[in-house]
């Protein structure tokens, strides 16, 4: 029974997240900016398909989509586009995963991790790195950089994909609190219209 209980106390510790610091900005009823495109990573979404013996198995990087739902969720600007070379104010964003750490403490981590088919949970160490460039048709009008320490945790009962989107949210949320103590985008003229 104590074996059990332990396990169990293991298991759930080992799920608990970081807290990754959310700054807070002003949300407003209507829309403060004016229509934005967004282009992620030069516009690349990372896959990758692994065929096994039993099947075939997809992997689709999300930051992009987690940033765009993130910059919509805000509700700060009247449109949030992808892609569109077009539109007048245009956000390129480049967001990179890298690990810290040794190599080959994440390799083992990666094997022990296999072995026990993902019930035992492990923590990798990475570090967000993420540019915002703020462009008025073709000039830059801001740069914003960013560096964010996320620990996250594998196991079998969570989404592997959450800890990236807190990660994600966080990078945002500063990058919204940063436009709204520049002036970057021209919004007395936008009221006006």
């Amino acid at each position: 029974m104590k074996r059990v209980l332990f396990l169990l106390t293991f298991l759930v510790t080992g799920c608990a997240s970081n807290n990754l610091p959310i700054h807070q900005y002003d949300k407003s009823d209507a829309p403060v900016y004016p229509q934005i495109s967004v282009i992620v990573n030069d516009g690349y979404v990372r896959s990758n398909t692994s065929c096994y013996q039993y099947g075939c198995y997809d992997y689709v990087d999300h930051i992009t989509a987690f940033t765009m739902e993130e910059l919509r969720d805000s509700k700060l600007f009247q449109n949030v586009v992808m892609n569109n070379a077009l539109e007048r104010y245009k956000v390129y964003v480049k967001v990179q995963r890298q690990t810290r750490g040794s190599k080959a403490a994440e390799l083992a981590k990666i094997m022990f991790s296999s072995a026990s088919l993902l019930t035992i949970p492990i923590t990798y160490k990475y570090t967000y790195n993420a540019e915002f460039v703020v462009y008025d048709n073709s000039e830059v009008r801001e740069t914003f950089i960013y560096s964010l320490d996320s620990d996250e945790t594998v196991t079998l009962i969570k989404d592997p994909e959450d800890e990236k989107r807190k990660a994600v949210k966080s990078i945002v949320s500063h990058f919204l609190m940063d436009l709204q103590k520049t002036n970057t985008f021209d919004v007395e003229s936008y009221s006006q219209l």
